[in-house]
């Protein structure tokens, strides 16, 4: 089977064929099917997402495209997210086929390696950890019947791309193969974004000696304290990310061994702190505020001897938290409500 692989452009979106015109030997979406907002990358993936909500009788290839959809675009949905997550998973495994393969029993060859690649990607994308032995289990049945291995097998597994890459589904409704078109979109403006920043500006005497005095407040490197409510010093973890945030900003090959120091010990410090919540978060006290400047010293810290593994965990553990917060459908509000999307102090 030769693959399609397609990079989409937020252009190529506006002049899509309408989501109820179905190409040729491919099921038309019900005229009833939300519209999406034009002119909103984010807002065409939302009406696409509760369109494909709401649509019945899904294949086992549109579920798996769908959960993969769901997962990689902007909302970030997993597997806490109630009916939107269970129903798709539940038609993957009410098409497990007793080779192990996903898909209909009678289901050509092409469209039974698209259903279980876009199967694994779905389960992999969703929760690896959870589903380890399922993912064994397929990803050891493809590699069989396809006859894959090694660098080969992990592609063709891989048919949604986080860089914006798409080997294109086929035989799926206009509402699905919208979707996961739109959110490959999302990664590659996301990919484009994430380029390396441009030369950061010259360090000026003024910064020092802002510098000097923060790093002269620290109750211990890296760690800066204010009084608790019960009015004895203690660390505090937001201003603590602050100061570091500040410290970070001085690139790195001009940074003395002193304030290299402080600024390990410092995310060290914070990164312990989160691993005290589950959820993300690094503190237990207005938590958003907390998490959100952590996020900012983290991700600007260059030069310090801590794993970029854990760096990158770490991240991607708050960045979840942060989304799981925010005041969208999970957490009871409507995008007709004033304060939907928004996040609470």
């Amino acid at each position: 089977m030769v693959s399609r692989v397609v990079r989409f452009s937020a252009l190529s979106l506006l002049f899509a064929a309408p989501a109820g015109i179905a190409a040729p030997g491919v099921c038309a979406v019900p005229s009833t099917a939300p519209t999406p907002r034009q002119g909103s990358l984010k807002g065409q993936v939302d009406g696409l997402v509760r369109a494909g909500r709401g649509i019945e009788g899904k294949t086992a290839k549109e579920a798996a495209v769908y959960l993969v959809a769901l997962v990689h675009c902007h909302r970030a949905y997993d597997k806490n997210d109630g009916p939107v997550i269970r129903e798709p998973l539940k038609v993957l495994f009410a098409n497990r086929r007793p080779d192990g393969l996903i898909g209909g029993a009678a289901e050509a060859d092409a469209d039974l390696r698209e259903t279980t690649a876009w199967a694994w990607q779905a389960l992999e994308s969703l929760d690896a950890r959870g589903h380890a032995a399922d993912l064994e289990a397929i990803k050891t049945a493809f590699g069989r019947h396809f006859k894959l291995a090694g660098a080969k097998l992990d592609a063709a597994l891989h048919p949604f791309g986080t860089d914006g890459t798409l080997q294109a589904p086929s035989g799926i409704r206009d509402v699905f193969k919208n979707l996961i078109e739109a959110v490959a979109t999302q990664q590659a403006e996301k990919a484009r974004k994430s380029a390396p920043a441009k030369p950061a500006k010259a360090w000026k005497p003024f910064m020092q000696k802002g510098l000097d005095w923060l790093l002269a407040q620290q109750s211990e490197p890296g760690v800066w304290s204010m009084p608790g409510r019960d009015g004895k010093v203690q660390p505090e973890p937001g201003v603590t990310a602050l100061a570091l945030a500040a410290l970070a900003g001085k690139p790195a090959a001009t940074r003395s061994e002193n304030e290299t120091k402080s600024l390990t010990k410092g995310i060290e410090w914070l990164l312990a702190r989160q691993k005290e919540h589950d959820d993300g978060a690094f503190s237990d006290q207005v938590p958003n505020y907390v998490t959100s400047a952590a996020v900012l010293a983290i991700s600007r810290a260059r030069g310090i001897d801590i794993d970029a593994k854990e760096i990158a965990q770490s991240l991607a553990k708050a960045q979840k938290y942060l989304l799981m917060i925010q005041n969208i459908e999970r957490n009871g509000y409507m995008p007709s409500d004033r304060d939907y999307g928004s996040v609470g102090y």
